[in-house]
């Protein structure tokens, strides 16, 4: 048997490609007799080199593009059998059985196979098993999946049509480097741990990735976090490193530094920092050059299928975040498990991926479902509905997971396309197919309510989209339901590797190897029941099929629309203590923000509740919201409250008998009253003639009520947090509104807050505005965000200048530091009247502008539109200057038409100086002539040039041609024209004047002609007149002037520069006898010649040259 295996191998190593079919089925048929003969047997024991062999047919199946035909030939029956054989031979042959276990698992997760064993229960254990003993880690799962796809993309990042695919190779020498730095980072301790606090990003995975397969343990802090809750759990688990993304993250770090206890160094992904604490991504990467080679390879022969590989926090009920602690089990196990209840989705697949990968489903079913499928996994450029679409159509994905909120917006966006009620199946399915690229199969929505049409309508245009139900706990889901088996409402049945139960109040309870080891800093006691059993918190209902359904939820905690975590129980504590509330309700599951129903205390002995009319008693209650919101998170806090009319009750099913509520049922009954607190998500405020729209997600920041925002003749005040804005009407007609420091044109009936706070190009420098947000502005900005209705006009109140704004500018220009701060500040240096502000504005400008790539560097770009910005036009020149050398040519007539419009004088000899000299390419002399015709258009009717652009404008273009004589001709040709054809005098003088000193510069670059060369070959001196031959009948007279004319002037060879297109000769460049004249003809006073040149290096040239009889 041992050279029937050997034979096979070769085969295999040699691929599918070289065997023929016929000879392929035999060998696979040939397959599962051997594997029966090895357990039956037990072959292992006595040959045991045939581990090795079968080991490396397994290996090779994948490499040799067989594994798919031997999955679906495998006999499922004999291939189990000879799983458990091999559980029985690894105490004998432990490191051969595991490897060869290894890739017996990998061969399981094949598609082909999997349909095969589908729904049968009893391969969960068997590969628990071969996890288990055979430690198959994250580690040996993604370097198994490293080896077989290579080239095959892992990630792709998408940056508008642009597509950047990253292999499997690429990404896992990546990822040994990170590993490296890692190490060096953590000072090669022996628990190593670091804390991510990062939004989604190719960097995020790879890091995330390194850690696991080396571990590191990961601890994963939700991007959203509040910053009295990142405090709590970087100390809880004493992290001396964080990961953050990008300068918003940053920003929340600095505000708690000072308390965190252990916090040794952040590292900061995207930019860099003054703070000598935070490390730039590029100096955590050179860390990798001081690693102490073996450390990672000591370290990884450690770890263990029970090794804890990560903690994730969520909220638990009572508000204070719980660390929840995952092995390498719960992860790779969890990946099987899910594979089972999923046969057919395979390497073939791709995912468009948007979920956070701090999330369960983000992280795990996304980015760890495309390592162990072997899919792509492909980064949605942001999440809002518009991209998500357009990225759709763009990579044509076949999985997408999501919140209800992403299905819902693809069902409208169909429906905005085509009546589903009336047109017939086939058209709505090729609308469904152009919205979601032609080629989604399978989609998941969890984590909230979507209605059962919208399932029922994708499952009928054969998108898979399957419910489900899952907890963080869970290493995400828990239940699904089953493809081709939806029933309207239902979470599903168990997925495989997990046991559910119904306790008798019918809370669910769980059991399994993928739910977590406990939380962090608990015991188990505390957590599990016994058994082992995990409350989920949630009441539900189970049917005879064994699918569940949820009734009411038992657990004091909801999720709101977004999936941020909500204790509501925590928050009602707030008003405990206040004696006028005798009865709070929170509201907000799967909603955008919270809400509560007030009973207040009329009967409190103390109580002035009863002396008040109803306008002070719900000014009362909106300040104790005010102060409740103090001490709430920003998703937490309360926008809105309704008094209601009586106290929650038994007599109307509210309450338990312990006096908890029902909130199901309190939901139910006030039904009516809650919904008048969620009609839209901004606050309307009439001011004069227009609406402020202020979105409710400020209100939750600033911890206010909707109602604590109000307008007067000023503009927008919130009198409890002592704040105000400048708001007022500039030009009624023309929509110019004064909004703190600066001037817009609002193009819409309404200004949208929403707008102003999120896209910093119209905050920038308005020191108003920012002082009325707070720094919490720098966090807000949002690249999903696309609005044009508002447009920037002008700075109007010069902003107040300190040594602070001075000082933090000199500090991030000495560290290297790109930030939304810096922009803003420099933005207001730039209106100051100091000379030394402009000049560190201008530098720090410049500074942003070296690197394209920065992420803030669109922002000074539109910085640089805004010449109003510098109140010195020195300045403004300097801007200029930044935005002509800087700007890429595509939009540097939009600059010199705003620079021009703004300072008709702009263009002194300085300036002009300064940008001929670094401007390059025809698209900045064409935006100069277009300008000027747009300039001469717009002053035809004044009488006068001076006090206008047009005389520097010439003087530029003459300029210009003059230090690019490759523009000289079609410059001269434009002053020709306006010389001559222009019926304005003045015109034509000044185009005369500067076409004169365009001709005079371009001579003297041309310079004087050689009056001898010498000829290279002879090495004899010859001059012009050696080399010009005229016919014999040429005028005598006419003769010696066209020899004077080519020996004295520079004539030949400015007609040669400029018909050849850049051609620059001398003497020395023409052969002896190289100039031919000959003459046309002669007619009206003027005789035509002809001039041949012959170069020794350049060719021949022809041209005309026309004498004046009567000179």
């Amino acid at each position: 048997m041992n050279k029937e295996l050997l034979k096979t191998r070769d085969l295999f190593f040699a691929g599918k490609s070289a065997l023929e079919k016929e000879q392929l089925n035999k060998i696979l048929k040939q397959l599962n007799i051997y594997f029966e003969k090895i357990y039956t047997n037990d072959l292992f024991k006595n040959q045991k080199s045939l581990i090795p062999i079968v080991t490396d047919i397994l290996a090779s199946s994948f490499s040799g593009k067989l594994s798919s035909p031997l999955a679906s030939k495998l006999n499922e029956n004999n291939f189990y059998d000879f799983g458990n054989y091999l559980l029985q031979k690894l105490k004998s042959n432990k490191k051969e059985i595991d490897l060869l276990i290894h890739e017996y698992l990998n061969l399981i997760r094949v598609s082909e196979f999997l349909e095969k064993i589908y729904g049968d229960k009893k391969w969960e254990k068997l590969l628990k098993k071969l996890i288990v003993e055979s430690n198959f880690t994250t580690y040996h799962l993604f370097s198994q999946r490293a080896r077989d796809y290579k080239n095959k993309t892992l990630f792709k990042v998408l940056h508008g049509q642009t597509e950047i695919n990253y292999s499997w190779e690429t990404i896992n020498n990546n990822i040994n480097d990170y590993k490296k730095s890692f190490f060096t980072l953590l000072n090669f301790t022996n628990k190593p741990l670091v804390v991510f606090f990062t939004v989604n990003s190719l960097e995020m995975a790879q890091l995330d990735i390194a850690c696991i397969n080396s571990g590191i343990t990961n601890v994963m802090i939700p991007a959203n976090s509040v910053t009295q809750n990142i405090t709590y759990i970087l100390n809880q688990t004493k992290a001396e490193y964080i990961f953050v993304s990008e300068e918003k993250q940053l920003a929340k770090i600095k505000t708690i530094k000072n308390s965190l206890k252990y916090l040794k160094k952040a590292v900061l992904i995207k930019g860099s920092s003054s703070e000598d604490w935070v490390l730039s991504f590029s100096e955590f990467l050179k860390l990798k050059n001081n690693y102490k080679k073996g450390t990672i390879e000591n370290f990884e022969k450690k770890i263990t299928t029970r090794s804890l590989a990560s903690i994730m926090y969520t909220s638990g009920t009572t508000g204070v975040p719980k660390g929840i602690m995952f092995t390498n089990l719960n992860i790779v196990y969890k990946r099987f498990c899910r594979a089972l209840a999923l046969p057919k989705i395979s390497d073939k697949d791709r995912f468009l991926a948007y979920l956070p990968l701090f999330h369960t489903f983000g992280r795990y079913l996304e980015m760890m479902g495309s390592i162990f499928w072997g899919t792509e996994y492909v980064f949605m450029e942001n999440p809002s509905a518009e991209t998500m679409l357009q990225n759709m159509k763009q990579v044509k994905p076949s999985i997408f997971i999501s919140i209800p909120k992403k299905w819902i917006e693809l069902y409208d966006s169909i429906c905005e396309k085509v009546d589903i009620e009336i047109e017939s199946e086939e058209t709505i399915k090729k609308v469904v197919e152009e919205t979601t690229g032609g080629n989604l199969k399978w989609g998941l929505s969890a984590a909230g309510f979507l209605p059962s049409e919208i399932f029922i309508f994708f499952q009928k245009y054969e998108i898979e989209l399957m419910s489900g139900f899952g907890m963080t706990e869970a290493t995400g889901g828990i239940t699904m339901t089953p493809p081709g088996r939806y029933f309207p409402n239902s979470l599903g049945k168990e997925l495989p590797g997990i046991e559910i139960k119904l306790e008798e109040d019918g809370e669910l309870l769980i059991k399994g190897d993928y739910v977590m080891q406990g939380y962090f800093g608990e015991s188990k006691s505390e957590t599990f029941t016994k058994g082992g059993w995990l409350p989920t918190g949630d009441i539900m209902q189970m049917d005879k099929n064994g699918f569940i359904e949820i009734i009411d939820r038992k657990k004091e905690i909801y999720k709101n629309v977004k999936g941020e975590t909500v204790a509501p129980q925590k928050i009602e504590n707030y008003f405990r203590d206040i004696d006028s509330v005798k009865q709070v309700f929170l509201v907000g599951d799967h909603r955008l923000y919270n809400t509560v129903l007030i009973f207040p205390n009329f009967d409190e002995e103390e109580s002035k509740l009863k002396e008040i009319n109803d306008e002070q008693l719900q000014e009362f209650f909106s300040s104790v919201i005010v102060t409740v919101n103090k001490f709430l998170a920003p998703f937490e806090r309360i926008i809105d409250f309704r008094i209601i009319d009586r106290p929650f009750s038994d007599e109307f099913g509210e309450l338990t008998p312990k006096s908890t509520y029902k909130r199901r049922v309190i939901e139910k009954n006030f039904k009516e009253l809650i919904e008048t607190m969620y009609m839209q998500n901004y606050t309307n405020l009439k001011f004069k003639s227009i609406y402020i729209r202020i979105p409710n997600w400020f209100l939750l920041e600033k911890g206010i009520l909707n109602r604590d925002i109000i307008i007067d003749k000023n503009g927008i005040k919130v009198p409890k947090l002592n704040l105000s804005l400048k708001v007022k009407s500039e030009d009624k007609q023309n929509k110019l509104f004064k909004i703190g420091n600066y001037t817009y044109k609002i193009k819409e009936n309404f200004i949208d807050f929403q707008a102003l706070l999120t896209t910093p190009t119209y905050w920038l420098g308005n020191q108003s505005l920012t002082d009325f947000t707070g720094n919490s502005i720098y966090q807000w900005y949002r690249t999903d965000y696309k609005f044009d209705k508002i447009e920037f006009v002008k700075p109007n109140e010069k902003p107040k200048i300190n040594d602070t704004v001075r000082n933090r500018i000199k500090k991030t220009l000495k560290s290297s530091e790109v930030s939304l701060e810096g922009l803003h500040y420099s933005s207001m240096l730039l209106q100051s009247s100091s000379v030394i502000d402009n000049s560190l504005a201008v530098k720090y400008l410049n500074f942003v502008l070296d690197n394209e790539v920065e992420q803030n560097y669109n922002l000074a770009v539109e910085l640089l539109k805004r010449p109003s910005l510098a109140s010195k036009l020195n300045y403004r020149r300097k801007m200029f200057l930044l935005a002509a050398s800087k700007i890429n040519k595509i939009s540097f007539n939009i600059y010199l038409d705003k620079y021009i419009e703004h300072d008709k004088n702009l263009f002194d000899d300085k300036l002009i100086k300064e940008f001929v000299k670094n401007a390059r390419g025809k698209d900045k002399l064409e935006a100069i002539e277009k300008i000027l015709e747009q300039v001469l258009n717009s002053e035809k009717r004044k009488k006068g040039f001076v006090n206008t652009p047009i005389p520097s404008l010439f003087k530029l273009l003459s300029n210009y041609g003059i230090n690019h004589p490759i523009s000289y001709l079609k410059i001269r040709q434009l002053f020709v024209k306006y010389q001559l054809l222009d019926s304005r005098k003045e015109i034509n003088q000044i185009a005369q004047k500067e076409r004169y000193s365009l001709r005079k510069g371009f001579r003297n670059w041309i310079g004087i002609n050689q009056s001898v060369a010498v000829d290279p070959e002879t090495f004899e001196e010859y001059s012009w007149q050696n080399i010009i031959i005229t016919e014999e009948d040429i005028d005598t007279t006419d003769k010696k002037k066209i020899i004077k004319a080519i020996s004295n002037t520079s004539i030949l060879r400015e007609a040669i520069f400029l018909i050849s297109k850049g051609v620059r000769i001398g003497l020395n460049d023409i052969l002896p006898g190289g100039i031919w004249i000959s003459h046309l003809g002669t007619y009206h006073h003027k005789s035509v010649y002809r001039v041949s040149v012959q170069t020794r290096l350049h060719g021949a040239f022809d041209f005309v040259l026309n004498l004046n009889k009567n000179t």
